[in-house]
């Protein structure tokens, strides 16, 4: 399967996979041959007109058609042969096709020419701070692709075409960047994709940078009567996290992050301290946490008053792994329960479904139980493993595969963006792994955020 690859596309009744139906669906593979194009006949819907007026197809078009149910077995059968998928909105036409019974290899990668188009085209969205997602058509026009060499543009297996050429040209093109290294001025070729990559790196790890160098620049700060420590604050994700998430929410960003940074401090509740201090706590290594108890213990034997030599929110960081450590934090999880959620239906988790940790970390989304629906839950000593990280991993196996799931599951099969719970932690199946999320327990409402980043993501084609 190596440098092989299917481009896929879908027309459907509606945008919600759990409630709409497909009435087309198209795979090519990476050469332009057509291994799957069919109109898909809905089981339950009869019409829709707004859906119609966009894709055109209308309800004689599939009167005729197979059901999804009589062609899945065809379709799966291609998608065991490749791990590699790539789409134009992707993780819409992929949802729709798993709420079907379709079955995409455990280690499928998603390649998105839509979000790897956005930064190339350069169109900055102020409400989002990033770039926009622009249409196929708007992608494919940017690169010279002439619609007539295939089928009109809102046919599924057309729009295969075009994003197959989009795709190439984002990964096969390249664009000479100049850098100086050593002195010497290279020249450094790179393709779009290459480029796009880099930015949306390159934006996390810049806001990140200003936040920290706004923190410098400040004199101390304080939450009622707790200083808070800058070095503190500069390792709290949490925090870096809900400044940059209060920022994008301004009506005038500025050019640094110093109001944010106020802002999130003087419109803090009273137990925000407190739950910087339990995230802080949480995503600290077991080595860390012994040094951290060490250095501090140290620092308060030196003060003749004993009264702590660190600053107040870091005695709080101390007695909390004191605390953690009385308790005996290696406690027997096997009579303990595990929790599976999956993101709500709706619009706005559009742009967030079945996307890796690192994507929503990006547009300062902070995910928790609120954004989730419950599908299942059962006894972690039914689960095989010694550890967290063995369970986690036979949890995902039980349930990405539709012949293992308990009768009892209710939602569609384990896969980036939905949460494991495990105690008193949860963890965001990532593209690779877990992702400890150190607030999702908190229910704090985000509908805000999500709907400044996730709505209308699912564009019209």
């Amino acid at each position: 399967m190596e440098n092989k690859y299917i481009v896929l596309d879908t027309e459907t009744t509606g945008l919600n996979a759990a409630e709409d139906e497909l009435l087309q669906v198209s795979i090519i593979d990476n050469e332009g041959a057509v291994l799957f194009d069919s109109y898909i006949k809905p089981t339950q819907h009869t019409e829709w007109a707004e859906a119609e007026r966009i894709n055109h197809i209308s309800p004689d078009m599939v009167a005729d058609s197979p059901t999804i149910e009589e062609v899945i077995s065809e379709i799966n059968d291609i998608l065991k042969r490749y791990d590699k998928i790539v789409g134009y909105n992707v993780r819409f036409d992929a949802d729709f096709l798993k709420h079907n019974g379709t079955e995409f290899l455990n280690t499928a990668e998603y390649a998105d020419a839509m979000k790897m188009f956005a930064p190339i085209y350069g169109e900055w969205n102020d409400q989002r701070g990033s770039y926009k997602w622009q249409k196929l058509t708007t992608a494919a026009g940017y690169y010279g692709y002439n619609w007539s060499a295939h089928e009109e543009a809102h046919n599924s297996l057309g729009d295969c075409y075009a994003t197959l050429y989009v795709y190439k040209k984002l990964t096969t093109d390249t664009m000479t960047i100049e850098r100086v290294i050593d002195g010497k001025r290279v020249g450094i070729e790179l393709t779009p994709a290459e480029i796009s990559q880099a930015y949306y790196i390159k934006e996390s790890d810049d806001r990140r940078q200003d936040i920290l160098n706004a923190l410098d620049e400040m004199n101390s700060l304080k939450i009622g009567n707790i200083d808070l420590s800058k070095d503190f604050l500069k390792n709290s994700t949490t925090f870096i996290d809900d400044v940059i998430y209060r920022y994008e929410k301004m009506d005038d960003h500025l050019e640094d992050y110093n109001m944010a940074i106020e802002d999130v401090v003087d419109n803090a509740a009273d137990d925000y301290a407190d739950k910087l201090v339990s995230n802080y706590v949480q995503n600290m290594s077991s080595s860390d946490k012994e040094q951290f108890i060490e250095s501090a213990e140290m620092a308060m034997d030196w003060n003749d008053t004993y009264e702590p030599a660190i600053s107040k929110i870091e005695h709080m960081v101390y007695e909390k792994l004191i605390d953690e450590r009385k308790t005996g934090h290696t406690r027997d999880v096997s009579s303990e329960n595990y929790k599976i959620y999956q993101l709500k239906d709706g619009e706005k988790y559009r742009g967030i479904r079945f996307e890796p940790y690192h994507r929503i970390e990006a547009i300062g989304i902070n995910l928790n139980k609120t954004d989730y629906d419950l599908v299942y839950e059962g006894k972690i000593s039914e689960i095989k493993g010694n550890s967290i990280d063995e369970k986690l991993e036979n949890i995902y196996s039980k349930f990405n595969r539709y012949e293992t799931m308990p009768e009892t599951f209710m939602g569609h099969s384990l896969s980036i963006s939905d949460v494991v719970e495990i105690g008193n932690m949860a963890y965001y199946v990532d593209n690779i792994g877990f992702k400890k999320l150190s607030s999702f327990l908190d229910n704090q409402e985000q509908d805000e955020a999500l709907d400044m980043t996730g709505q209308n993501r699912g564009l019209e084609r």
